[in-house]
């Protein structure tokens, strides 16, 4: 899926165009010692004008529905998908990629959802659409009493291939720090035939891999390892058809995706797992890939402690 990336500031204006996947990602870093109306056209007095630290915003927390039960030392990674974020919610990556990891919002690091939800009824263009996302990200911040000229912020929106199932935007707040954490180093791109990456959706259990780029920045192409008695981060103990066959939104998918795997869990380990602590990931399909008819469900688990062995029937 191709993707436009915007680079946009108030005084002047400047576009970059870059290849990602799955979403328009627009960064607006306003500069917050202009005073009046926004220009159209740069100028050497706004380029000039001195600058202070955003004034962090702060939100209650999002609160989302309890995770399904899981047996042992393991819970559910602290993360969702992109297009699930709420407001409240803060993560400390510059690129969002399909699943978000969340961290604590008094991270100087941290960027904060103000704005989740619709972004118009029909695909308006990538210039227009993010006109429209520019408004909508600036009324959200003036109804929380904050100008969009204090607080430095970057919006996500649906690309055209999915807008007509899901128009979605993101807008979240700078970190107050200034700068994001640092993007993933460049995915190795030889194919997983030849030793490289896979993306986990397509991945089978109990495929090993190195969990630091699904960990960090919440990338779900992660790099192999051929077998599991080597030191690994990561394991995939189930894929499988989803068990429900009508979704109403990315929350409903979600939510069965999520108990799906505890109960693939107890069943890949045989039972009271008793091992360092793991977070389960859970890989889902799009509401707009639902409609398409994918179905499949990826469970992953990862560790901070290095494994050295599968995970399968190490509870027996």
């Amino acid at each position: 899926m191709a993707v436009v990336v915007g680079l946009l500031a108030r005084a002047v204006s400047v576009a970059v165009l870059v290849a990602a996947v799955g979403l328009v990602d627009d960064v607006r870093p306003l500069l917050t010692g202009l005073a009046g109306p926004p220009s159209s056209s740069a100028s050497s007095s706004a380029s000039s004008s001195s600058t202070s630290a955003a004034d962090p915003l702060t939100l209650p927390p999002a609160k989302g529905a309890a995770p399904a039960g899981l047996t042992g030392d393991v819970t559910f990674a602290d993360a969702k998908p992109w297009r699930m974020l709420a407001p409240g919610d803060c993560f400390a990556q510059a690129e969002l990629h399909g699943i978000v990891p969340l961290v604590p919002c008094g991270d100087d690091t941290a960027s904060t959802v103000f704005y989740a939800g619709p972004s118009g009824p029909a695909w308006p263009g990538d210039e227009v659409g993010g006109q429209i996302a520019s408004e909508v990200c600036d009324g959200a911040l003036e109804d929380l009493g904050r100008s969009p000229l204090e607080v430095p912020y970057a919006r996500w929106f649906t690309a055209k291939d999915g807008w007509d199932f899901w128009p979605h935007l993101v807008c979240a707040a700078a970190p107050a720090a200034g700068d994001p954490a640092p993007a993933p180093p460049p995915t190795d791109t030889r194919a997983p035939a030849d030793g490289g990456p896979r993306h986990l959706s397509i991945a089978l259990s109990p495929t090993c891999f190195d969990a630091t780029r699904l960990t960090r920045w919440g990338d779900l192409v992660v790099p192999l390892v051929e077998f599991c008695d080597e030191p690994h981060t990561g394991q995939v103990f189930a894929e499988h058809r989803i068990g429900v066959e009508v979704a109403e939104n990315d929350a409903t998918i979600w939510a069965a995706g999520r108990a799906s795997c505890a109960e693939a869990w107890a069943e890949f380990v045989g039972g009271e797992y008793a091992g360092p602590p793991l977070e389960v990931w859970t890989v889902v399909p799009e509401f707009s890939e639902w409609g398409d008819g994918w179905r499949s469900v990826t469970c992953a688990v990862t560790s901070e402690e290095p494994l050295t062995a599968s995970l399968a029937g190490s509870a027996g």
